[in-house]
């Protein structure tokens, strides 16, 4: 009988956040780690890649194999989900570990932490007793008093609803301050005062007699709603009934119509209001409940279609290579990666710079930067069409690899036909098709 550790995630690999998911996890069970630097190998039976991947250079005494594996999650699903089983996890197992990465510095605006905030109430609606973990694998960064005052109260909250909190830098140093978390209602009051400011709405908490009053803003664009000022609600609720309040907990200048109070939802906002009886304010100065009307799904499912389970295989073999390294990736839904400068140092990219690839690679030995965009099959032709809106980030290579020959590069996931000048494909029946000889496309 084998013990083995399986982490599930809808993010590509990553050796930091992965490595520091195992030594947490190591430290939970009073252990620890030896690693001699992570590693990441696609699993295949005959020809065909079995949707998993063994993780290496890594190993926990006890433990004998380490897997990952990407999945699809339900709603605010947490970034990674690890299980310590001998088999392969199914929606109805319980996890060990619960854990959120965000690449946010802590200097960054406190809406960028509280946005996951929500991640971690849903997660307790699945998993109420089960250890959870808020990562933070950022660069080093400048502030030289410590971390800004937002991530703290922000922080303060995660530990508050059990989370535990980690600052990491890229040299591997943590760099986390002591939190604690609140311990009275009256002592995260005083920490998320209501502060007026002409022109914006004030984010923060105040108590009249009973009631605790949250101030955010709910609306985004014309009907949206706003990620941060749901994450707030949810957290801020949560931390409250946690910590004891049984008054009512009411929004202020949420800036919601009253129309759209009126029908059932099935957003996580109702859910909240369904669960920890939550109120919003209407023009009236009445207050009303939403009524959550969606289902309750399995957190997570295994499915293998969308674009991102062919990139992700492409970019772990393309780490093998000697010569090769990846500068850049952006796997559909998973987040963001740092693109990588000559002098090893990594940076963001510009949000404006137009249409950005799912995965950059460098090769030293060619002297060529491939940039791959990954489609469906059966929506192949929506990929070549992408290619034109990526003219900033050729500039953006150009300006920083101006002696590297630039070609643009098609994935494709899906299909039993091979699909002519594609670069990888990975067909229906899980069979890993390469034409490194592709002519690719111009931009």
């Amino acid at each position: 009988m084998q013990n083995n550790l399986w982490i599930l995630g809808e993010e590509g690999l990553r050796s930091e956040p992965i490595k520091h998911i195992i030594e947490h996890f190591a430290e939970l069970k009073n252990t620890s780690t030896l690693s001699s630097g992570i590693t990441f190998r696609e699993l295949t039976e005959g020809s065909s890649f079995t949707g998993l991947y063994k993780v290496g250079g890594i190993k926990i005494p006890g433990v004998d194999n380490i897997f990952y594996e990407i999945v699809s999650g339900s709603g605010s699903f947490v970034d990674y989900i690890v299980f310590n089983q001998e088999s392969r996890p199914t929606p109805e197992d319980e996890p060990d570990l619960l854990v959120e990465d965000n690449k946010s510095r802590p200097s960054d605006a406190g809406n960028m932490h509280k946005q996951r905030l929500i991640k971690f109430v849903n997660a307790e609606w699945y998993y109420p007793s089960v250890s959870t973990l808020y990562l933070n694998v950022v660069p080093n960064y400048k502030r030289k008093s410590g971390v800004s005052p937002a991530y703290e109260r922000s922080a303060r909250l995660f530990n508050t609803l059990g989370v535990k909190v980690k600052l990491v830098d890229f040299s591997g140093e943590d760099r986390t301050p002591s939190f604690n978390p609140f311990g009275s209602v009256e002592e995260m009051l005083e920490a998320f005062p209501i502060k007026e400011r002409k022109g914006t709405v004030p984010t923060g908490l105040t108590k009249i007699g009973n009631n605790v009053y949250i101030s955010t803003k709910l609306l985004k664009g014309d009907n949206g709603l706003s990620d941060p000022g749901v994450g707030f609600i949810g957290g801020a609720s949560m931390a409250l009934r946690i910590l004891g309040h049984t008054g009512d907990i009411k929004v202020l200048n949420h800036k919601l119509s009253d129309e759209w109070f009126m029908r059932g939802r099935k957003s996580k906002l109702a859910k909240i209001s369904s669960t920890l009886g939550v109120e919003f304010e209407t023009s009236g100065r009445d207050f009303i409940s939403l009524v959550y009307t969606g289902e309750d799904k399995s957190y997570w499912t295994r499915k293998t279609n969308g674009e991102k389970h062919a990139t992700i295989l492409l970019d772990i073999v393309m780490r093998r290579c000697p010569e090769c390294s990846v500068i850049y990736d952006n796997h559909a839904g998973t987040e963001r990666g740092w693109f990588v400068l000559p002098s090893g140092e990594r940076t963001s990219v510009a949000k404006n710079i137009g249409g950005i690839p799912d995965l950059v690679v460098k090769n030293e030995e060619t002297k060529e930067i491939l940039v791959f965009e990954g489609e469906m099959y059966k929506n192949a032709k929506k990929g070549v069409v992408q290619f034109q809106t990526f003219k900033g980030f050729k500039a953006l290579l150009q300006e920083h690899y101006p002696e590297y020959d630039i070609k643009f590069h098609l994935i494709l996931n899906g299909g039993c036909a091979k699909m002519d000048n594609t670069y990888f494909q990975l067909t229906e029946d899980g069979d890993m098709v390469f034409d490194r000889s592709a002519d690719g496309y111009a931009v």
